[in-house]
């Protein structure tokens, strides 16, 4: 349960927006709405059956450039051909999967116009308040949509598919997770809990240039 006191109260959230952050941020928004999202189940699926397609498809390109011939005879172009789309397609879904995700992810951060901005928001007793450089709104809390909380922080839905990221960090620091999630519960009513991180582990993370004395 909520404490009356801090029911009652505007709590407030202030953070920069770091690459850590918008990557929390950007994944936050999609497991909300797809729990199996990047999973190590779903990361698992793709690595293996891509990397099948991928070489299967390489192995009868192979095989028809040589010549090879089955059964029924030389493997007819047009099969070679739909195992060359299978797999580009294959390859292309590993590369922005598994292999160029961070990196991709690291490219729509240098190009996010809140890049290492401070955003502000308030948790009213009525409404739901964001501000920054760009923009500022204002949400009553019965147009709020579904909170989901993370393990690193809370994904409030303002307009689906969007909404905003708020890490645990970002609150006071006499607040608990608990008190927040409580809190918020009080005030929508769809919430939910994914036991999972928005954010990567730190070393997915670009590093800083060292400084040079």
């Amino acid at each position: 349960m909520v404490s009356p006191e801090v029911s009652k109260e505007t709590v407030s959230a202030s953070f920069v927006y770091t690459e850590r952050e918008f990557i929390a941020a950007y994944r936050g928004a999609r497991i909300a709405q797809n729990e199996s999202y990047d999973s190590f189940i779903t990361r698992m699926g793709v690595i293996v059956g891509g990397h099948v397609m991928l070489l299967a498809g390489v192995a009868v390109l192979v095989l028809w450039l040589c010549g090879a011939k089955g059964a029924n005879g030389p493997i007819p172009w047009g099969a070679a051909a739909f195992n060359v789309v299978v797999a580009t397609i294959s390859g292309l879904v590993l590369y922005y999967g598994i292999y160029g995700y961070r990196r991709r992810l690291r490219s729509l951060y240098r190009a996010f116009p809140l890049r290492d901005e401070k955003v502000h928001y308030q948790l009213t007793p009525l409404r739901f308040v964001s501000q920054h450089r760009l923009a500022q709104g204002s949400s009553d809390w019965s147009l709020v949509g579904t909170v989901t909380e993370f393990r690193d922080g809370f994904f409030i839905q303002t307009a689906a598919p969007s909404g905003e990221w708020i890490p645990n960090h970002a609150f006071d620091e006499t607040l608990t997770a608990v008190d927040i999630a409580n809190l918020l519960r009080s005030r929508v009513n769809r919430y939910k809990v994914v036991n999972r991180f928005a954010s990567l582990p730190e070393k997915s993370y670009a590093r800083k240039p060292r400084s040079i004395p």
